[in-house]
Parts: structure tokens; sequence; C-alpha cells
């Protein structure tokens, strides 16, 4: 992916990541998914965002920064979460990678995870992914975590739908959700 691809609105990106491919080389091992489901949130603006009115701390800093790069936060006291920046440089804008169907690596994710349902799911996916708060500020673009085309680079054959977000209390009417109709990795239709 180059990085114009996210200096864009951050709900274009959303849309437009699904059929993308999600990749986190370690030590470990390589584990790829498609993603299938994403979230768009509007910093300032947004109501449900980490930088609504303008909040800006040393959680959310990586929201501020240049489009392409990873904001990776705790939550709950137990998960990390995945975002990718968009938007242009200090926007806090930013899409959270909800979901993804599983391509490569399914053993070793399945070892991070020790049960089923692998990545249907933000804290899932970062769980059998590896990522956690040392990839925040990584830069997806060039890095050993990065969002790489998808199988064929066509995304004609994915029908998109787009619904509220879900998981949060604020900012839920509009229709900021996006994942793949029928995938059974998304992980709530």
């Amino acid at each position: 992916m180059i990085r114009e691809f996210y200096i864009r609105d951050t709900a274009q990106v959303a849309k437009e990541l699904l059929g993308k491919v999600l990749v986190h080389n370690t030590a470990e091992g390589v584990t790829k998914g498609m993603i299938v489901e994403t979230e768009a949130y509007y910093g300032e603006l947004d109501p449900a965002s980490h930088s609504y009115k303008g909040r800006r701390t040393l959680r959310n800093e990586a929201m501020w920064g240049p489009p392409g790069y990873a904001y990776v936060y705790f939550t709950y006291g137990m998960h990390y979460m995945l975002n990718v920046v968009t938007g242009k440089d200090g926007e806090a804008r930013a899409v959270l990678i909800r979901a993804v169907e599983p391509l490569e690596g399914i053993e070793l994710m399945k070892k991070r995870r020790k049960m089923q349902n692998l990545t249907n799911g933000p804290a899932r996916l970062t769980q059998a992914f590896g990522v956690d708060r040392s990839q925040n500020k990584v830069d997806m673009v060039n890095s050993n975590l990065r969002i790489e085309e998808g199988r064929d680079g066509s995304r004609t054959a994915l029908t998109i739908v787009a619904c509220p977000r879900i998981g949060i209390k604020q900012g839920t009417t509009e229709k900021l959700r996006f994942y793949v109709d029928g995938n059974s990795f998304v992980s709530k239709v």
C-alpha cells in the first residue's frame, strides 16, 4: 500500500481496506488475514473518538500523527486494538481494524489465541496476530506490520455493508462500520 491511500476521507479508507491483507511478520512467524470489518473514527468531530473535541493524550498521540501509521491502544485492562491513521497529519482520524479472515500463519494464530474464533473481533485479531502496544506508531506502509493489496488486487467480488458502529455508547447514529457481507469472520452481523 502507498501512503496516499491513507491521506483521504476516513470512511472511504475504511471501506476500501475491506479485501486488503493485514500482515504481521514476527520472530515467531508470519500471520496474514484479509480485512473483512472496519470502523471509521473522525477525531475531534466524533464523540466516539479518543480525540473528540481536540483531546490529546499520551494514549492517543499516534492518532494525531501522519497517515498510514498504527494507533494501538489498550482497553478494558486486557485488550489491544489496532487502528491505522488516516486523513491529513494532525487530524486525529483513524480506522479500527475489527476483523480479518485468516489466510496464513493459522497455526500460530491458534497457538496465540488458545481457542476458537481466531480473528472475528478487534481484540481477538490483535491477540492472534501478536499485536500489542509495541506496534503503536509503526509505519504500516513500510514495516513488519503492514497492509497489502488483496489476493487478486480486486474488490469487485465483495459486497460491502455499511451500518452503525458497535461496542460503543456514543457516535452510533452514522453508518461508519463496514463489513464484507456473508463473511463468517465478521464479529457481528
